[in-house]
């Protein structure tokens, strides 16, 4: 793991000279930071109620969740305990949700995958806080958000394989932002 984390801080040093070599604030901005997926943070959820439950049991800051007929978000834990209130029925169909922490440091992602619910907890932090933390590179991205004058925020996760390089393998769910 000392190896491997090495390896990322070479990689961030070599991306900021590069950066500052090309004179460019448009290259994303990269860190290494830590992410773990234990198998406590990625299961598959076969009832309704199940995923109510961990929805619940999550307690979210702020994020989305999509029946058939709408998308629902929410920015504060009081609107989503009101939506989860509203929802929580047998005959509301969740198909996908994605939300995250008052800290940002963790967000869930459900996905209806046609016979169950695939959900993964995602724990990202500046450094390892368990021996299940893994050193990634991340980076922020923003999607300007339908109809609204807001933005999602999401961090995509980039790991190192000594095969194919650095490849992203997540875009996690942080939040809503305002358009600048």
């Amino acid at each position: 793991m000392h190896s491997e984390a090495k390896l990322y801080d070479q990689s961030i040093t070599d991306y900021k000279a590069l950066q500052k070599d090309l004179g460019s604030d448009e290259l994303p901005n990269l860190c290494k930071e830590y992410f773990t997926l234990t198998p406590e943070h990625q299961r598959n959820l076969s009832t309704l109620a199940d995923v109510w439950s961990t929805l619940e049991d999550f307690n979210p800051k702020q994020g989305w969740l999509q029946t058939p007929s709408q998308v629902h978000q929410f920015e504060n834990e009081e609107i989503f305990k009101q939506l989860l209130i509203k929802q929580n029925k047998p005959e509301t169909y969740l198909l996908t949700a994605e939300c995250c922490k008052q800290d940002k440091t963790q967000s869930l992602h459900l996905q209806w995958t046609g016979n169950n619910w695939h959900c993964v907890i995602w724990h990202v932090a500046k450094e390892p806080i368990t021996e299940h933390f893994q050193p990634c590179l991340t980076e922020e991205a923003t999607f300007l958000q339908r109809n609204q004058n807001k933005i999602l925020r999401y961090q995509r996760l980039w790991q190192y394989t000594p095969q194919q390089g650095y490849q992203l393998f997540a875009a996690r769910f942080m939040g809503f932002g305002e358009c600048k």
